[in-house]
This record gives structure tokens, sequence and C-alpha cells, in this order.
């Protein structure tokens, strides 16, 4: 974690460019959110921690910003597609305490992907890994109560696995 200096690499949405004294700046200053004592205490907890909020709230970054302070020994892991969850868990065995980092989770739920299942393959054998994923608000709320009817077939087994109480830390930015 400590080589890891880039936000936007990472999914952070970059501001607009300022330029300032001849440079371009396009990360501004870290704003500290209310969510923070949860996702602390999620964080040094490990586990599943989920972080739902609205579009550019700022999920991503205060994530990106906990994990740097609390975690910096840690490996950094970002699969990129809902497959990539699956290649990862085959060489799971040797992986010791990291951060595995689900930015914007809708696209790595489903079948290939992580469900249920493949989380607690994740997470049974290393006490000390911490998936950290992010959702926006309106992705969270299809998976709630009244979304069950929006969907069908092996989606609708996936989303009532998630419904299911477990390891969930979420906090809301």
């Amino acid at each position: 974690m400590r080589e890891l200096r880039d936000p936007v690499a990472v999914g952070v949405h970059p501001a607009e460019a300022l330029e300032w004294a001849g440079a371009v700046d396009r990360l501004p200053a870290y704003v500290p959110r209310d969510v923070e004592p949860q996702l602390h205490s999620g964080l040094r907890r490990g586990g599943f921690v989920l972080l739902v909020g609205e579009s550019t709230a700022g999920k991503t970054r205060a994530a990106f910003e906990a994990m740097r302070l609390l975690l910096p020994d840690y490996s950094f892991l970002a699969p990129s597609t809902r497959e990539a969850v699956e290649v990862l868990l085959e060489d799971w065995g040797a992986i010791g305490d990291c951060v595995v980092w689900l930015d914007d989770l809708e696209r790595f739920l489903g079948p290939g992907g992580l469900t249920l299942s493949a989380l607690h393959r994740l997470l049974a054998p290393h006490p000390r890994v911490v998936v950290l994923s992010t959702m926006r608000s309106h992705e969270y709320n299809r998976y709630r109560d009244r979304a069950e009817h929006d969907v069908t077939g092996v989606e609708q087994d996936v989303w009532r696995q998630g419904l299911r109480p477990g390891k969930w830390c979420t906090g809301s930015t």
C-alpha cells in the first residue's frame, strides 16, 4: 500500500484541471468524511467493508485514503473484471495481508464473479484480508428487499445471497 500513490489510478474521479504556479492539479487535497469513524473501524476489523453513497460523493477517495493510512503494509489486489475475481481465487492460498479492492462493487457481482461463496473463499482462510468495496446508492438499492421482483434466474439467487447477514460494514458518504 505504501507505493500506491495515485488515487485516480484506482478509480477516484479527477477534478477539473486547475493550473496553479505553472502546474496542473487534478486532485484536490483530501477532505475528511463523516463516515471515517465507521470506515476505519471496519478496516481495522477486517472482512468485507462496503461504502455506499451518491455518485462522486467521495466514496472511492475516502476508501483509498483510509486504506493507505490504516493498512500501509498490506498488499493491494484490484481485479479489473468480474471474471478476474475467479482468477484471483485460483492462487488464493499463498496470499498474506491484503486489500482486495472492488470499486463499483456491482461490476463484480454475479455468476463468474463475486458471489457469497467466493466472498467466503476470499475471507475464510485469511483473517487479515479486507475486501474493500464501494457502491453507488442507486445500485445498492437494487439489492434491497423491494427490488427482488426486478431480477430473475441466477441474478435472483445472487441477490438473495447478498441479503444474508454476514460481515458487512456499510457506511454512507
